[in-house]
């Protein structure tokens, strides 16, 4: 395409979905060297794009942008947006806008506001929050039950999607995804602020932590409590790996307003000392942190994706979200869940005795951690998921579907 091509790509809400979404925008890098691509996203969220060599710039925009904002989109004159949102307030406001060709996928009743607008499919897309359905609701009805043979696409390729159709609109009709590394998986891209970094490196230097192994601990995570395995659970699994590996320092990774869970998990850890880090930093610091672990033992939170993109070693408890879906996507991660009639729920407060968390061990997390810690330096352990059978009790590796 000519140097004039304009592509807008309206970002995601969150920080995990972000992320996701970064092997897209490179996507539309590599079709349209050329271009013009912005990426639109909430002012909170812009730092994950602003030092991303696929982007050529951002532009905050908040739920209800004003009429500069709008204007200023308006006079740009954008040949394609690429809605990576699946709102109807999205879709409303790429029609505001102008754009020609509008790209999304027809879900929400807001099929009329697109030019393109691709079938969204429920057997083959499964995004990681439900619609039309009772957020009291344990058991998933028919029409959400997915069967074992043909398990929903990540979050990823679901984004992907998004840009392959968007460069086909816009005239590359031999455009296909995914566009992969030497492994044929599309790399995440979270370069670090030189900001977040100098923040993180005073930091360290405060605490003398310069020196020591960091492993992250994620006691919270947005979207409900139902995310998070319980603190203290998480402080036992931390007084064992203290026992092992002396040298290392504990961080959690809590944000100023998920102070209390940090504060409660703090308590239960008794004499191992827990170093809170995250609520002194913003998200570009935050990015940094994690950036410097060793390991990360968290919950399905953006946090564990910004691990993913930086290549830390992660272990991923998984509950009542769908580990399909928003799986870390890097060969450097394990996953622990326990399989139980309820989960996936998606609910953010679990209703009955939170059984999905609960009777994920605190051996078994150990054990993923201890593999990850004691790697060679040099390789990769493959991603699988490690799942513990809860009427069997047997423990099994079960390899997640190929991307492909």
């Amino acid at each position: 395409m000519a140097m004039s091509t304009k592509i807008l790509v309206k970002a995601p809400n969150w920080v995990g979905d972000c992320i996701l979404a970064t092997p897209a925008i490179a996507f539309l890098r590599a079709q349209f060297p050329e271009a013009a691509i912005i990426v639109a996203a909430k002012p909170h969220l812009c730092s994950i794009f602003e030092n991303n060599p696929s982007a050529s710039g951002t532009i905050p925009v908040d739920d209800t942008p004003d009429k500069e904002t709008i204007g200023g989109l308006i006079q740009s004159k954008f040949d394609a947006i690429c809605l990576l949102p699946n709102s109807i307030r999205a879709a409303w406001f790429a029609k505001r806008l102008g754009i020609p060709i509008r790209v999304g996928y027809s879900r929400n009743w807001r099929g009329i506001l697109l030019t393109h607008g691709l079938p969204y499919d429920p057997f083959e897309w499964r995004t990681p929050v439900l619609e039309k359905r009772s957020s009291r609701s344990i058991v998933r009805n028919k029409s959400t039950q997915w069967p074992a043979e043909r398990p929903p696409h990540h979050m990823v390729r679901y984004y992907m999607n998004l840009a392959e159709a968007t460069a086909k609109a816009l005239g590359k009709e031999d455009a296909r995804m995914p566009l992969c590394n030497s492994r044929g998986v599309p790399n995440l891209i979270l370069p670090i602020a030189p900001e977040g970094r100098k923040q993180v490196e005073q930091l360290l230097i405060d605490h003398h932590l310069t020196e020591r192994r960091l492993i992250g601990i994620c006691p919270a995570a947005v979207g409900g409590t139902a995310k998070c395995w319980p603190n203290e659970q998480q402080a036992a699994l931390v007084r064992q790996l203290a026992g092992e590996y002396p040298d290392a320092a504990f961080v959690s990774t809590a944000i100023k307003p998920e102070a209390a869970a940090a504060e409660q998990l703090e308590r239960a850890m008794d004499f191992v000392p827990l170093y809170r880090l995250g609520e002194s930093l913003d998200l570009p610091g935050i990015i940094a942190l994690i950036d410097r672990l060793s390991l990360y033992v968290t919950n399905d939170s953006g946090s564990m994706h910004i691990a993913a993109a930086r290549q830390v070693p992660i272990v991923g408890v998984f509950g009542p979200t769908d580990w399909n879906v928003t799986y870390p996507w890097t060969k450097l991660a394990e996953i622990v869940r326990v399989s139980t009639p309820c989960a996936p729920c998606l609910n953010r407060i679990c209703p009955i005795d939170h059984r999905c968390m609960t009777k994920i061990s605190v051996e078994t997390v150990y054990d993923s951690a201890r593999r990850m810690l004691n790697r060679e330096s040099t390789g990769e352990t493959g991603r699988f998921l490690f799942s513990l059978d809860s009427e069997a009790g047997a423990k099994t590796r079960i390899r997640p579907p190929r991307k492909g």
